[in-house]
């Protein structure tokens, strides 16, 4: 009976002292260790380590490193990104690293899609009505970061997010001195049970609604699933796009 084939990490040579070139180094040569004989948890174990790494890195590198990958093991490589990095409900999503990869698969449709607000890019401007009739934009609201938050009434995922924020001490801190900004989105149309749900929303965050219901249709956010999250600077430049709350928080702690 034929031993299981292992991934061998790669060995990073001794010269490299510096962290984040040793993390750099790693990512860029990780599929050398990567068999296309290995087992299927084998290679999701393999595919999940690299995606922890990668998200560490930037976006160029990271992108760089996956496309190199899709030589070594095209089909499974990218049935495991789509799982990890695309997928909404994916704790490592992270649509830029994917929609390069999607371009370079010639899945153009894909790709068009992540190119939407990615990381670096300023983010689309909005129209948003509060709840007492008031229009704003999304650039209306100024502060040295904006949290944009796609929310719906009454969702789980969406409590659990809220309660992070303010619960986070810095994050906590940062809203409540202006030095963040949360701007809270309902995309549907019950505006009953958005109003009736007000209260539940941190008084410092500015809550509203789309006013044309728009933003659930076309392609300005491609929002493909509730909540979303994108964290932006002053300029409202996307720092982090559709992320986990806990990256989300972590960039926040890293910079206030």
């Amino acid at each position: 009976m034929n031993a299981p084939v292992s991934f061998r990490t790669p060995r990073i040579p001794d010269i490299i002292s510096d962290e984040g070139d040793r993390l750099d180094y790693l990512v860029a040569n990780w599929w050398t260790g990567w068999n296309p004989q290995m087992d299927s948890l084998e290679a999701e174990k393999a595919f999940a380590e690299w995606t922890a790494l990668a998200l560490e890195l930037p976006l160029e590198n990271a992108s760089k490193s996956l496309v190199k990958g899709i030589g070594r093991d095209s089909l499974r490589i990218l049935s495991l990104a789509q799982k990890y990095l695309y997928d909404p409900n994916s704790p490592y999503r992270d649509e830029d690293i994917y929609g390069r990869l999607a371009a370079h698969c010639g899945l153009s449709s894909e790709a068009a899609l992540c190119s939407l607000n990615q990381r670096g890019s300023v983010a689309a401007d909005f129209v948003y009505e509060d709840a007492r009739g008031r229009r704003h934009t999304l650039y209306g609201t100024q502060a040295p970061y904006t949290v944009l938050f796609f929310s719906n009434p009454g969702c789980s995922a969406c409590k659990e997010i809220i309660d992070a924020m303010q619960t986070d001490p810095k994050a906590g801190w940062a809203v409540e001195k202006g030095l963040v900004a949360v701007v809270n989105i309902y995309i549907d149309e019950d505006l009953e049970a958005w109003r009736e749900y007000l209260p539940n929303y941190p008084a410092k965050w500015h809550c509203g609604f789309d006013p044309l219901f728009t933003l659930r249709d076309d392609n300005t956010y491609h929002i493909r699933a509730i909540p979303s999250v994108y964290l932006l600077d002053g300029s409202k430049r996307v720092l982090l796009k559709d992320a986990p709350v806990q990256r989300l928080l972590d960039l926040l702690n890293r910079m206030l």
